[in-house]
């Protein structure tokens, strides 16, 4: 099994190799924590034959995994288990064109997150109806900053998808209502006193870090980046709120990131029917919840983790964490190609720039000529 750069793995892989009463064990191999180091390094793995029966893979690798042949199916009865179990988000993460190809190992979404003092000050209450407009003019009117991941980097597209698909869109369509929206609502904070005046060049650890400084006062980020860390002197014990994720529009539910890594099972391993036994008690309820609370920051695709006490008590946003996960959208697994990647965010970025009435067209002609 390859381990993702996320911790916990072993420690869950051990007690259900122990569990197996000898049928199995788990040898568990670190992989690169850089992403195109990562797939380079997956691709050489499954090319090489039976070298690993378990690989957890980035759920944007996948399309690429399946096309090349190197993933086994999944049984009909794991499918139906799994859609039983797991929530609709990570389900998503983990299909390509429709069949699911590998269990949901953990997950990542985001939420708003803010100082409720400043919230009141600014006279709002983030909830799960609230809009990127709305918290933008707050935070204009508390004279603070909406931190988002606006870099040239994997962050902006995951913030341009989220805005686009909250607005009934897909990306690989930005020519659309929906990407006039999210071109919207990106030239609205882009240009706005709520911008952090580094907005094009922020990374999701500066934004973190600017947040907790007090330099910001709501962000969009993952839990991983924000639960769990140390208050800094400025921050107020309990001033640390968490809402929904903003909606692109007043009257369209928001459909918040999704990242997540898969369990697959290799289609070279000789040891299929154990390898997906390890990967049904991996993904089991009991070991799901031990994997919540080693770390304190990954997030489960299972319903059933969220009414556990000990996770409730751990992540007392849990309820707020699985209706996330429920309604939220992966970023598409064709965006991973580095073409239509390019051409994105050769068209939407930087944010300063963008425009409704020009952009989602340029982007759309882009995008369809990296995909002929």
């Amino acid at each position: 099994m390859s381990e993702s750069p996320q911790d916990g793995q072993a420690a869950i892989a051990s007690g259900c190799a122990a569990a197996s009463d000898g049928r199995y064990s788990i040898q568990v191999n670190p992989i690169p924590t850089d992403y195109e180091y990562r797939r380079s390094y997956l691709e050489t793995r499954f090319a090489s034959g039976p070298t690993a029966d378990l690989v957890t893979v980035d759920h944007t690798m996948l399309g690429d995994f399946v096309e090349a042949g190197y993933l086994a199916s999944l049984s009909a009865g794991d499918r139906a288990e799994l859609r039983d179990t797991m929530l609709a988000g990570p389900l998503a993460a983990n299909s390509v064109d429709g069949p699911l190809v590998a269990f949901p190992l953990f997950s990542d979404v985001q939420l708003l997150w803010y100082r409720r003092s400043v919230a009141r000050k600014a006279g709002v209450v983030p909830g799960r109806t609230t809009t990127w407009a709305r918290i933008i003019a707050a935070a204009e009117s508390a004279k603070t900053t909406v931190q988002v991941d606006g870099g040239r980097e994997a962050g902006y597209l995951t913030w341009l998808n989220a805005l686009i698909e909250g607005a009934g869109g897909s990306l690989l369509q930005p020519d659309s209502a929906a990407g006039r929206a999210a071109a919207g609502v990106i030239r609205r904070l882009a240009t706005s006193k709520a911008a952090d005046p580094q907005l094009d060049g922020a990374t999701s650890q500066q934004v973190s870090e600017r947040f907790f400084k007090g330099d910001g006062s709501f962000m969009v980020s993952s839990p991983g980046a924000v639960w769990r860390l140390p208050p800094t002197a400025t921050w107020k014990p309990g001033d640390l709120g968490w809402a929904a994720y903003p909606r692109t529009m007043p009257d369209r539910p928001a459909q918040p990131p999704i990242t997540g890594f898969g369990l697959a099972i290799s289609r070279a391993s000789e040891n299929q029917p154990l390898a997906l036994e390890a990967a049904r008690c991996i993904t089991s309820r009991q070991r799901q919840v031990e994997l919540m609370l080693s770390q304190g920051t990954l997030v489960s695709g299972r319903a059933d983790v969220y009414d556990d006490k000990q996770v409730r008590q751990a992540f007392p946003m849990a309820d707020l964490l699985r209706e996330s996960l429920r309604s939220g959208a992966p970023t598409p697994v064709a965006a991973a190609d580095d073409e239509v990647n390019k051409a994105v965010e050769n068209t939407f970025w930087p944010p300063q720039r963008v425009d409704p009435q020009t952009t989602p067209r340029a982007a759309q002609r882009a995008v369809d000529a990296a995909l002929q």
